[in-house]
């Protein structure tokens, strides 16, 4: 026996000693009515279904705080300091998929209804334009229109091919896409200025496109801004239309998820043009297209929601394709800019960026359910920018919220009657 297992030997016989008769009593009673191995596996098995119940609770209480969530969408504004914003006397043109492309809806913020539908590219002296396409797209007739009566005020003019996508110049002319359209694909032929006036083209610009986007137009109408998507890339492109020349070609990666919500805007001075890549806001000098500040989607902080479990981070797939201005807006006053996200949980919803100083994100204004038959589909700010508009579309019912930039709160103004709406067009005075 080693010296150890001695030293050990001793010490067991002397707590030995010290235990007392009915101390070793209870000991043995204890011992005798301790639970067995069945019995520790029914503690186990009360321990698995405790886990289960607490699992469905916790999913139960997911699904009751969407409820919620959606429930308090027209109930409640977010939390944030300041007044509610006020409702400006204003129209907001909404773009409606149900009805004719050279229509938009109307709705007038003051009493929450929607207004007889309006044309869609205003023209000057009250007119308006009207483009009648043809089956399988071999003739396009132009129509200039009286905005009140709707009957011709020129003489229609039916031109082989397709055009469409319009924007309006100063004066009489307007710009046209261009394509040819056959069984198999559609061939772009560039774009031509159409003179509403004398009933014909009167320019072509062979090497623009402005394919399914469209173009924006700078404030002296010199330049245009086109983005044009294809498989692989996604070009910016300004043309100076005087010239024809191409002034700059820039790769940007605008990240697509179901019709992302991409988009260009200018500053109101014309200096800076904002593209919306969806997952981060970029900047370029306007008349050179040199590259400028670069702001991801990002919040300092985490926001509100940030704590959501990633079951619940389900974001609608309508939003608004790579329609130029349709997913990004900038404020009159040149403050503010607002820029719609792509359907990606971490950065869903609409960011605001504060251009005072270098810009900034000011704030995140997260999408308020986690449906697949929910989100923001477009953004518009009021005509003096004290507020800015997002159209919210659930399922068949769609909501104008008017929000305050400076704090985030809004009002929701819904309407049952929303169907098939796809964005934003243009806000107007009302009368």
């Amino acid at each position: 026996m080693t010296v150890l297992e001695d030293r050990l030997k001793r010490y067991a016989a002397g707590r030995a000693d010290g235990v007392s008769t009915s101390d070793a009593d209870r000991l043995v009673t204890r011992a005798l009515t301790r639970p067995r191995s069945q019995a520790r596996w029914t503690r186990h098995g009360l321990n698995v279904a405790a886990a289960v119940a607490l699992s469905l609770l916790l999913i139960a209480g997911g699904i009751v705080l969407e409820g919620q969530l959606v429930a308090r969408r027209t109930a409640a504004p977010p939390p944030g300091a300041g007044p509610l914003p006020p409702v400006p006397n204003e129209i907001v043109n909404l773009d409606n998929e149900s009805q004719a492309g050279e229509f938009v809806t109307p709705f007038r913020l003051k009493d929450a209804k929607i207004l007889p539908p309006a044309y869609r590219w205003t023209l000057s002296q009250g007119r308006a334009l009207v483009l009648e396409t043809s089956s399988f797209c071999s003739t396009v007739t132009i129509h200039v229109v009286d905005r009140s009566t709707g009957r011709d005020v020129r003489p229609a003019v039916t031109l082989p091919d397709c055009y469409g996508n319009p924007v309006v110049l100063p004066g009489t002319r307007v710009l046209l896409a261009h394509e040819h359209a056959t069984d198999q694909r559609s061939q772009n032929l560039g774009v031509v200025s159409y003179d509403w006036s004398l009933g014909r083209v009167v320019r072509n610009y062979p090497d623009v496109s402005m394919g399914v986007s469209g173009g924006l137009l700078s404030g002296d109408a010199t330049l245009l801004y086109t983005i044009n998507p294809d498989a692989s890339s996604t070009g910016l492109e300004i043309t100076d239309l005087t010239s024809g020349a191409r002034v700059a070609h820039l790769d940007v990666a605008i990240t697509q998820v179901g019709l992302n919500a991409g988009g260009i805007a200018l500053s109101p001075d014309g200096r800076t043009l904002y593209v919306n890549e969806g997952i981060r806001l970029r900047t370029f000098d306007a008349r050179t297209g040199k590259a400028g500040a670069v702001v991801d989607f990002t919040m300092p902080r985490p926001s509100p929601a940030a704590w959501l479990p990633s079951w619940l981070s389900i974001t609608a797939d309508a939003k608004e394709g790579f329609e130029a201005g349709r997913g990004i807006a900038v404020d009159p006053t040149g403050r503010w800019v607002a820029a719609l996200s792509i359907d990606d949980p971490s950065v869903a919803g609409i960011w605001v960026f504060d251009t005072s100083g270098s810009i900034h994100v000011a704030r995140h204004i997260p999408e308020p359910t986690r449906s697949r038959q929910a989100g923001f589909r477009g953004v518009a700010f009021s005509r003096d920018g004290t507020v800015l508009y997002a159209l919210y579309v659930e399922a068949q019912q769609g909501s104008i919220d008017v929000i305050a930039p400076e704090t985030g709160r809004f009002r929701a103004l819904a309407n049952s009657r929303f169907s098939d709406l796809l964005g934003i067009a243009r806000v107007d005075p009302a009368p």
